[in-house]
């Protein structure tokens, strides 16, 4: 259409050319965007694949998108500094920095992350989950880059707390206890990834949480430490914390306590609700030799996970995520989820098998019980079963029977999910390749691809994974 209207071209390039992607690479070619679409870009992807562009380099780059408001950095060797802060904000608002971001280079000009005025309204800086182990592996000093990130973010988030909207942090170097001292009226989510680090930073996030009234969005990804099982975020008696989150649309929480007041509290608007592992407990079944053992893993079990969802009265609810071990109480679960929620659309199981429990495959029987939920568009499983080959399996024979497996189970569940109006896929996880991934599986009357396996795009089931696999 836009090659032959004018008119509809012009409409449609403030659209096409909003989201800008830059590689800076020594053997490519220039560059810089073309004038026509660096008037139109206001977010900017910026990814170094050889080494970092100058400080000059951003600066001219960034005079060229003159209506840039959000950059995201990936492949950031020693942080960023402070003249690269000064001229980010000369324009930006929201600022993503990935987890390739070591502060490697301890300088006295980092002291200071940046003098201008930092007009961040959004901040992200991720955290890979292995972190130790990466670090051992490249033989970099951690302390000190937890040092410096630490340092660097107690400057920047603190700045950013009277207009703060949206804030994404590792667990490990957040400033939580400078920010329990400064209000956060604006602040609409909150997320903290990566693991604990101290036992005192359960009671500051507790804290913290108070001064958060307006979110709408929290997500507690964090891994435990082996003393700390299951933190609680909010206390565990009634009126422990002044907490109260009456606009919260979305809660994520790993490793979630039964005994948690964030559970009991009133939130009619609740659309998504993950009770989640971190890591992924497949990642211990499938790399019991490699995981390193300073995570604790205290899965939820079923009766556990039944107990909280009966205090979170979500009418609401169209997402849910379930991560347990399977037991008495498992039937009452699956019967609970699908009569409590009767807008849930999208449903992810994943179910682990008892210790003493080798031959169980509830790939059959879990499906059935949701039915009942009309509403239901995507089912995703994660079912852990003795049939399961190790990782990099180099046995075909096995490898093909598991495919085979997989492949009959999906096509019986689709049969049972057929009198779901709504439903339009299921998928099964695979967690045998070095990035776990989702096959889905579609009915028979889709028009197109049945089955559909995307290594490397939306399908991949985390973006961490266990270094030496």
């Amino acid at each position: 259409m836009s090659c032959a209207s004018q008119h509809i071209r012009l409409l449609c390039l403030p659209i096409l050319f909003e989201h800008v992607r830059m590689i800076y690479a020594s053997r490519r070619g220039s560059p810089y965007p073309p004038a026509m679409t660096g008037a139109y870009a206001k977010r900017l992807s910026c990814h170094a694949v050889h080494k970092m562009p100058s400080e000059d380099f951003y600066r001219t780059y960034f005079h060229l998108l003159p209506k840039l408001n959000h950059v995201r950095f990936k492949g950031m060797p020693d942080g960023p500094s402070p003249t690269l802060m000064d001229i980010c904000f000369e324009n930006v608002t929201s600022l993503d920095i990935a987890y390739q971001a070591r502060w490697r280079v301890a300088s006295s000009t980092q002291m200071v992350p940046y003098t201008a005025r930092n007009p961040l309204v959004n901040f992200s800086l991720a955290s890979h989950c292995f972190r130790e182990l990466l670090s051992s592996l490249n033989e970099t000093d951690l302390d000190n880059e937890y040092a410096l990130e630490s340092r660097f973010l107690a400057k920047l988030v603190c700045d950013m707390h009277a207009a703060a909207e949206s804030l994404s942090l590792p667990m490990e170097t957040a400033p939580l206890s400078h920010m329990v001292e400064l209000p956060w009226p604006r602040i609409r989510s909150f997320a903290l990834l990566g693991r604990y680090s101290s036992l005192g930073q359960a009671s500051a996030l507790s804290t913290l949480l108070s001064h958060m009234p307006t979110l709408h969005t929290l997500r507690i990804q964090a891994a435990q430490l082996s003393p700390l099982s299951r933190s609680l975020l909010l206390g565990s008696r009634a009126g422990s914390s002044a907490s109260e989150f009456p606009e919260l649309r979305s809660l994520t929480v790993a490793y979630p306590n039964p005994d948690d007041v964030i559970f009991s509290l009133n939130t009619p608007h609740l659309t998504h609700l993950s009770l989640r592992d971190e890591p992924r407990y497949y990642l211990y079944l499938r790399n019991k030799n490699l995981v390193p053992s300073i995570f604790a893993a205290p899965i939820l079990r079923a009766s556990e996970c039944l107990a909280i969802l009966r205090k979170k009265d979500a009418p609401l609810l169209s997402s849910l995520e379930v991560v347990y071990q399977a037991d008495a109480g498992e039937d009452e679960l699956l019967r609970h989820i699908s009569s409590a929620y009767v807008n849930l659309a999208h449903l992810e199981v994943h179910r682990y098998r008892p210790a003493s429990d080798d031959c169980c495959d509830p790939s059959i029987s879990l499906p059935t019980t949701f039915t009942n939920i009309t509403s239901l568009k995507t089912l995703h499983l994660n079912l852990d079963c003795a049939q399961i080959p190790p990782v990099h399996c180099d046995d075909e024979e096995e490898y093909d029977s598991w495919s085979e497996f997989i492949d009959n189970r999906a096509q019986e569940v689709l049969s049972i999910m057929r009198t779901c109006p709504r439903f339009e896929y299921v998928a099964f996880l695979d967690p045998r390749r070095r990035f776990a991934t989702w096959i889905e599986y579609r009915p028979a009357w889709f028009p197109g691809e049945l089955v559909d396996v995307d290594l490397w795009g939306s399908q991949r089931a985390d973006i961490d994974w266990a270094p030496y696999t």
